[in-house]
């Protein structure tokens, strides 16, 4: 047996050193810090209308926009200096949602297919893409993957328990509105699923 070897596999594996992990979010060359999305959390344990937004260098909230009347089609957020409203466009059609920032950027959600939730339809000026459901029927795991992006991904904290998500953020870090977009959709479709 090959002692070298054994000895490097034992050390690697102590490291805790895996062949399929993503880059970190920061370099060793850089020297600015990049924001990204780390979680989400229900401020109320069952009241799923306000939630505080956490990244790397920010925090922020998504709430709906008029609370007393309990209208969730209409959400306003804020983070960083990033702040907008996000509106479902159509009364009785939960299938089309649409992001504005108070900077003038504008990004639609639409379902890809007809009374179908779970997949996604993300566009801006900046970007175009997909947001889906792992399992078509489980809404614990969402996820964009798009080559010339990077990986998007957000899940429960703990299974089918909609008040805490974490966030895996490897889009690039100019998304802000695109990711809040993502973001929304899931937690609306867990508020949807809770109620």
């Amino acid at each position: 047996m090959n002692w070298k070897l054994l000895l490097l596999l034992l050390v690697l594996l102590m490291s805790g050193y895996s062949a399929y992990s993503q880059e970190s979010h920061e370099t060793q060359t850089d020297t600015v810090e990049v924001d990204y999305f780390e979680g989400i959390h229900s401020r109320d344990d069952f009241d799923l209308v306000e939630w505080d937004v956490y990244t790397h260098q920010h925090d922020g909230t998504l709430e709906i926009t008029w609370s007393l009347s309990r209208d969730l089609t209409h959400w306003s957020f804020e983070i960083g200096e990033v702040s907008g409203t996000i509106r479902q466009l159509w009364k009785d059609n939960d299938s089309h949602y649409e992001l504005n920032t108070h900077e003038g950027e504008t990004v639609t959600m639409r379902v890809k297919w007809p009374r179908d939730h779970s997949e996604w339809v993300i566009k801006s000026e900046k970007a175009n893409f997909i947001w889906m459901a792992i399992q078509y029927d489980d809404g614990n795991e969402w996820m964009a993957n798009e080559e010339s992006l990077g990986t998007l991904a957000m899940y429960t904290e703990y299974e089918d328990d909609p008040r805490d998500w974490l966030i895996d953020d490897y889009f690039p870090e100019d998304l802000v509105a695109e990711k809040m977009a993502c973001y929304f959709i899931t937690l609306i479709r867990a508020i949807n699923n809770f109620n």
